[in-house]
């Protein structure tokens, strides 16, 4: 019996961070770009976030930190203009309580059965970012990528996730030669 408990218990485990860690990143680019000449970058005004002020810093913050692992750095003449658009909406909850009434007697029964909902305290984000020649407006390198995370956060978890998010997306960038 003990040895059930414990099976059970790791597949729920497994099942909370499999459900709490989800990330879709999907990537494209122009494979006819020699994407090492491009060496620095300027955020578009055109970026739509669609945060708060205290979270735009930190999402930009964790952006910028991600940006300078893949030694991109800052210009106000830019080889490239990266333009982010960011929505968001509540999480979609999986989660009910199921909850039943019923009677049986002799060979006859009645059931009757419902679920009532739990409500989830988290956002899902969906992110594109595109990078663009900055001489010609020509894009070369797109990312969408998706994950969701709690709502109530301390700011220095945020930092964290903003900024893994965006390490996980950038592994992909600059995009590996392809041999035709």
């Amino acid at each position: 019996m003990t040895g059930l408990k414990i099976c059970f218990f790791g597949l729920l485990t497994g099942l909370f961070f499999v459900a709490c860690g989800s990330q879709k990143i999907t990537y494209d680019f122009d494979d006819t770009i020699d994407f090492s000449q491009f060496k620095t970058y300027k955020i578009a005004a055109a970026s739509q976030l669609n945060l708060n002020k205290m979270d735009s810093t930190r999402f930009i913050n964790g952006f910028i930190k991600a940006l300078s692992d893949q030694k991109l750095s800052y210009s106000e003449t830019p080889d490239l203009i990266i333009l982010i658009n960011r929505e968001a909406h509540k999480a979609q909850s999986n989660s009910s309580l199921g909850v039943g009434l019923g009677q049986q007697t002799r060979n006859v029964g009645i059931n009757i059965g419902g679920a009532i909902p739990i409500p989830r305290n988290a956002t899902t984000q969906n992110v594109t970012l595109d990078f663009r020649q900055t001489n010609n407006n020509r894009l070369i390198w797109q990312s969408n990528a998706s994950n969701t995370y709690k709502n109530n956060l301390p700011p220095e978890e945020k930092e964290r996730l903003f900024f893994e998010f965006f390490q996980s997306i950038l592994k992909a960038y600059p995009p590996k030669k392809i041999n035709k």
